[in-house]
């Protein structure tokens, strides 16, 4: 009965965990992680770890906290482009080589987030504040970053000196190529448009949305604690307020002629993905493991070249693993 057993058992922690490719002792707490072609791209507390996809040796690293050259806030976004990094910080933007060499910084940014290229331009959010309402917004900028025009809001996300709802929306954006992928909306709903803000086409299948749950909310408050302290947590529990659902939409990945779409439904331990072509057409639905370590937020994930990267805290050996699960 042993013999049988054993494999069962090993069938159903590989499903679960995927292939363990690697391990980073040097690691203790990593807040992101990037996967390009050939390189992996790790931030941890404003420093920036490049390794060998192939053989996970590490290339370099490079930064470290500050607002001087080759410094960084530890709010950082990173993209791995095709022939460079793009490392957006508070107030600059920072271009390094697939080496990890600096190539230029750009300065006194104007207040746009979240900057993405779109062929000759650049795809980047904002915020407006309209009689108490706040809006996100995206705009395009021209490579020089002046404004070229605003052409998406996204529903009204709360009400300024007043309760706040948690989870009342979601807000998001990729791109390919040639178009821009946006989740605003508490629905299944993604907008598509070109460089020049022209709205192509929108994703929108019928979806039934996961309610949220009372240990979800009761991990909620225990994060807040465990990270703000007890003042934090008593202000949290008197002003926020829970809607029924859950957004359907948790996250957004464009890669590799695909659109990836995360929800918050779960099965077996496993989260829900939907994926498209570029074209908005189905090609897949599936459910993946995602790991999270706290009930609430997922531990670093990337997707590439359709395969599914995730670093997750083995907290018996007190290491961090890389795993890697197929999408299609």
């Amino acid at each position: 009965m042993r013999v049988l057993i054993i494999p069962i058992c090993l069938l159903f922690a590989l499903s679960l965990f995927g292939e363990r490719l690697t391990t980073f002792p040097q690691h203790s707490k990593p807040e992101l992680i990037k996967v390009g072609e050939n390189l992996i791209c790790i931030n941890e507390d404003a420093v920036v770890y490049l390794y060998d996809l192939n053989d996970f040796k590490l290339i370099k690293k490079f930064g470290r906290k500050g607002e001087g050259p080759g410094e960084f806030s530890t709010s950082m976004i990173i993209n791995i482009l095709e022939e460079k990094i793009m490392i957006e910080s508070r107030g600059k933007l920072s271009f390094y080589s697939l080496k990890g060499d600096l190539i230029k910084e750009i300065r006194r940014l104007p207040k746009y987030r979240r900057l993405k290229i779109l062929e000759d331009r650049f795809v980047a959010s904002s915020g407006i504040l309209s009689k108490e309402v706040y809006h996100n917004i995206a705009i395009i900028l021209d490579a020089d970053f002046n404004e070229i025009k605003t052409f998406y809001h996204d529903e009204a996300r709360y009400h300024q000196q007043k309760q706040k709802t948690h989870d009342a929306s979601t807000w998001m954006f990729d791109v390919s190529e040639k178009k821009c992928f946006i989740v605003g909306s508490h629905d299944f709903k993604i907008d598509v448009f070109n460089k020049n803000g022209d709205s192509l086409f929108t994703i929108s299948p019928k979806y039934e949305k996961v309610k949220i749950s009372q240990e979800y909310i009761d991990a909620w408050f225990n994060r807040i604690k465990k990270r703000w302290g007890l003042d934090r947590y008593y202000l949290a529990k008197q002003i926020v307020r829970w809607t029924e659902f859950f957004p359907a939409i948790r996250d957004l990945i464009v890669d590799n002629g695909h659109v990836y779409v995360i929800t918050y439904r779960r099965q077996q331990e496993k989260n829900e993905f939907f994926i498209y072509d570029l074209e908005g057409k189905p090609v897949k639905k599936t459910f993946l493991p995602l790991q999270d370590y706290d009930g609430v937020a997922l531990f670093p994930y990337s997707i590439k070249n359709n395969f599914l990267y995730q670093l997750i805290d083995n907290e018996e050996e007190e290491v961090w693993e890389l795993h890697r699960f197929s999408i299609i």
